[in-house]
């Protein structure tokens, strides 16, 4: 897994028509043994771009099947995930994209899928978008994270290969009405630093603990806790990744005051120590012929990956 956020204007030299403004861009290589937990952006378009094996797109009523070459765009205030099957595997890059301000056919373009998720059908393209982000990562290193012109010449060039297909080869995702479940996944996600528990959330929503936790369960597949949990982990990733922040302050942005239990919960669901995630994750991916053995091997020994609930 990498991340990287493009997040102040010395990041982006070149913020003229057509170009929109990025700010995000991450590989995630590391299900089914984790995946970053339900989540949604207040005014950012995430462009999601399978490359390698299959999974599921999953909202908050409905789950959706992915395999490489599908492309995935999230409009703002969606709540999402990306999951997979314990005999599965999936490699995705993940683009933000900021139209707020922008002028043009590509934020126009974004603008008109403001209500519900789109999958486009991209296939025979998949070697061409393999190649943008190999040359994005290098450019990344090359620029020292700044985004100039050749960075967003390219990624220009993919937006718009995008509408193409858009107009005629794509699939609107229906979202559907909320559901008393998705009330609770709202509020963990707004308060998980604060200290939570079954019984605090029952209070919260006026049911008892267990029938909370009972519905949840039938929507989500997972405890209210158990995801509580996989929040503040998928949370601390973010912070190991972009910031400076310790250990131990991470551990309590996220809602441990103990570092040490912090830790544990950490190594337990992503196979190492914060510190090791941390070192491990610092430089982008270049996705090639390389993992074509780690494929293979995945493919033949499933029975040794972890579960995604």
């Amino acid at each position: 897994m990498w991340v990287y956020n493009y997040h102040s204007d010395p990041d982006h030299l070149v913020q003229e028509v057509p170009f929109v403004k990025i700010t995000y861009l991450s590989f995630t290589d590391n299900l089914p043994a984790w995946s970053y937990s339900y989540h949604h952006h207040e005014s950012i378009y995430e462009l999601t771009f399978i490359v390698e094996g299959s999974g599921m797109l999953c909202l908050e009523n409905d789950k959706i099947r992915l395999e490489a070459g599908d492309i995935v765009i999230m409009p703002p205030q969606t709540l999402h995930c990306y999951a997979c099957q314990n005999q599965e595997y999936m490699h995705y890059y993940s683009l933000w994209v900021d139209i707020r301000g922008c002028r043009g056919m590509l934020a126009q373009f974004l603008d008109e899928i403001r209500e519900e998720p789109v999958l486009v059908s991209a296939h025979k393209y998949l070697n061409y978008i393999l190649s943008v982000f190999r040359i994005l990562a290098e450019l990344h290193q090359i620029n020292g994270g700044v985004i100039e012109e050749t960075y967003q010449s390219i990624c220009l060039g993919l937006f718009m290969l995008i509408r193409k297909i858009y107009q005629h080869r794509a699939m609107v995702v229906p979202v559907g009405p909320s559901s008393y479940a998705s009330d609770v996944l709202w509020y963990i996600n707004q308060h998980y630093q604060e200290d939570l528990s079954l019984e605090s959330l029952a209070r919260q929503f006026h049911i008892s603990a267990s029938h909370l936790r009972r519905i949840f369960k039938q929507v989500y597949e997972i405890s209210p806790i158990t995801y509580l949990i996989k929040r503040r982990i998928a949370i601390a990733t973010d912070y190991l990744l972009k910031t400076d922040l310790s250990v131990t302050e991470v551990a309590r942005q996220v809602g441990y005051e103990n570092v040490t239990h912090f830790s544990h919960l950490f190594a337990a669901r992503i196979g190492c120590t914060p510190s090791q995630f941390r070192e491990r994750n610092q430089t982008p991916p270049v996705l090639g012929t390389h993992r074509q053995s780690e494929k293979q091997g995945r493919r033949r020994g499933p029975a040794n990956s972890q579960g995604n609930s």
